[in-house]
């Protein structure tokens, strides 16, 4: 599995609301980019979301990360996130409409789960 950075992408199962991703570590970069620890996407807004119409409200914000940490490498004895990460969103019906990984935006440093 692939250790997720800043530049990943990750978006809203309607594949056009995009995460905003900030990490809580400054010390481990990947090729320039910061490494992505667990907490980095709890919370998160998620702009774009094009899934709107009467009674249906976007994806905004992230609500939950259901997987997606290492249980074996760790930043300052916080686990880092892979590529596998999905949790879900504000989005209409609540905390069912899932968000994930489209791309680490790195393949050089991966690691076990």
């Amino acid at each position: 599995m692939n250790i997720l950075i800043q530049t990943s992408l990750l978006t809203c199962d309607h594949g056009s609301g995009v995460v905003a991703i900030g990490t809580l570590q400054s010390m481990v970069f990947i090729n320039g980019v910061a490494a992505m620890v667990k907490g980095d996407f709890e919370a998160k807004g998620v702009a774009g979301c094009a899934n709107a119409g009467p009674s249906i409200k976007p994806c905004t914000s992230t609500t939950a990360v259901n997987k997606g940490y290492s249980s074996h490498v760790f930043i300052n004895n916080i686990p880092v996130a892979l590529d596998d990460l999905e949790g879900v969103t504000d989005g209409t019906p609540p905390s069912t409409i899932p968000f994930k990984v489209r791309t680490p935006a790195q393949y050089f440093v991966d690691c076990e789960a």
